[in-house]
């Protein structure tokens, strides 16, 4: 009896995370980054927005395979959108944006004129700035849209304290070193989203990779961690298919022959 092998070529979809710097930047040369901020241009007080901010520090020093220890509030600062922006430029004390402050403007869009950005304030929330040297980030500014001159719904101060938890993620990414991704639905999309994607994973482990202890045999697992090998350009999941489709057609192949053995 003869037998064939039909072998069905299923195409997968890769997206590839983007960095905000060169790939040789590797994010902050530190585990702990606790973010400095200045909430009292926001409405919705100091006390709600620091737990969001935990609660968003949390989303990325929580995922498996990251050496980020403590991504979380740090000190309550009295800094100004225009010491901050000297700061980062490096014409000030450094130690103003490093580690990363973020602070409500209620004069956003004088700002985006004064520092030439090209964003239109009419629909930008938030916006984050970094500044790298010597293969790491040194230096972060996230600026929060709460000018009340702004269309209501592209400023905070329409916002709920609990929905700003997506903005203060998608902020926060950007700040670690990670750019827009393609990839539907994803907080790191242009405009954000409520899911972590592959991209945002895949990104997140290559700026901040955990060294592994390979001084011991044992090893526990717990859930299946899938990441790219590559650089910024690396596909995401369909390098995992790919190893499903060889597991099965050596499974396939090697039951196929005890079959014939038994004929």
């Amino acid at each position: 009896m003869k037998r064939y092998l039909f072998l069905l070529l299923f195409p997968f979809t890769a997206n590839a995370f983007f960095l905000l710097l060169s790939p040789s930047i590797k994010g902050w040369d530190k585990t702990d980054i606790p973010f400095q901020y200045n909430f009292s241009g926001c409405p919705q007080g100091q006390s709600g927005l620091v737990d969001l901010l935990n609660q968003a520090g949390t989303v990325w020093s929580h995922i498996p395979g990251v050496s980020l220890n403590f991504v979380t509030s740090g000190a309550s600062v009295s800094t100004t959108v225009t010491q901050a922006w000297s700061a980062f430029q490096g014409n000030s004390d450094v130690t103003l944006v490093d580690p990363p402050v973020i602070i409500c403007d209620t004069d956003f869009a004088n700002t985006l004129t004064t520092i030439g950005s090209v964003l239109s304030v009419s629909n930008t929330l938030g916006v984050t700035y970094v500044n790298g040297v010597n293969g790491h980030i040194n230096r972060g500014l996230i600026l929060i849209n709460a000018d009340a001159s702004t269309t209501a719904g592209n400023t905070v101060r329409s916002y709920a304290t609990a929905d700003l938890i997506e903005l203060f993620v998608h902020e926060m990414g950007h700040a670690l070193g990670l750019a827009h991704t393609n990839y539907d639905g994803s907080v790191m999309q242009d405009g954000g989203g409520q899911n972590l994607s592959i991209d945002d994973i895949d990104g997140i482990r290559y700026l901040y990779p955990r060294e592994e202890d390979f001084t011991s045999q044992m090893f526990a697992c717990g859930s299946l961690s899938i990441s790219s090998p590559g650089g910024p350009s690396a596909p995401g999941g369909a390098f995992i298919f790919s190893l499903y489709g060889l597991c099965f057609l050596w499974f396939w192949r090697r039951n196929s022959k005890s079959l014939l053995n038994r004929s």
